[in-house]
């Protein structure tokens, strides 16, 4: 699904926030993100968390490999930005989508929760304040997957 809350994006969509996190659920979307991308010729920005710990800052590196490798298939332009966890992991990439003026945010929708409406990250990053369209779908009934 892409949500949208005001204006339909269309082929303005020159930047994609791509959240990455030691989740490997979190990595789902790639295909449809980096699909999306080459159609339009955007740039897929890569954020991820900075983590202190040694065995999550070795997983994650290895998730975001494996998003790399599957935008270069595409030949989509691309980076990868490590931030602070210095708040709620939704705030940090609404914030940084907004500094860096995106387009779009696209996430894998999960949730292990007993009450899977109440997931904080996934209600946020749709229903954020800039309005900005989010490109969702739900991880664990896809089964367009690489794990």
């Amino acid at each position: 699904f892409v949500i949208v809350q005001d204006k339909i994006p269309s082929e303005s969509i020159k930047k994609i926030i791509f959240p990455v996190d030691t989740n490997k659920e979190s990595l789902q979307i790639v295909y449809m993100a980096a699909t999306i991308a080459s159609q339009f010729g955007s740039e897929i920005i890569m954020v991820a968390p900075k983590e202190g710990d040694a065995a999550l800052k070795t997983k994650l590196k290895v998730h975001i490999e494996v998003v790399k490798k599957q935008i270069e298939k595409r030949n989509v332009k691309h980076e990868i930005k490590l931030v602070d966890k210095t708040k709620a992991y939704y705030e940090t990439v609404l914030e940084f989508a907004k500094q860096q003026q995106a387009d779009m945010i696209a996430i894998s929708y999960f949730s292990d929760r007993l009450l899977p409406q109440f997931d904080p990250f996934a209600q946020s990053i749709i229903t954020n304040k800039d309005k900005l369209p989010v490109l969702i779908l739900t991880a664990t009934e896809t089964g367009i997957g690489f794990f």
